[in-house]
């Protein structure tokens, strides 16, 4: 029996999993799971309110201030120019 090709092709990531991970250690808790579920996990922000149990307001506001602070981490860390 022949091995088959997987419907969707193994694709090398192009991040460093060590500065990702230092990115997500800079944010709250809140803004971390919010921006895991809805960039990671493929949740919509009312599934992820839904899921935090919190308006959907809410979750857009620790979007905004989680990459925020995520752009303001990426570039005290040297990985980004001004």
């Amino acid at each position: 029996m022949a091995a088959t090709e997987p419907a969707v092709p193994f694709v090398e990531p192009n991040f460093d999993l060590e500065a990702v991970t230092n990115l997500l250690a800079e944010l709250t808790a809140h803004e971390r799971e919010v921006i895991i579920l809805t960039s990671y996990c493929g949740y919509t922000t009312d599934q992820a309110a839904d899921a935090l149990g919190v308006p959907d307001a809410e979750v857009l506001a620790r979007i905004r201030s989680g990459m925020l602070r995520l752009a303001g981490a990426h570039l005290h860390m040297g990985l980004a120019k001004p």
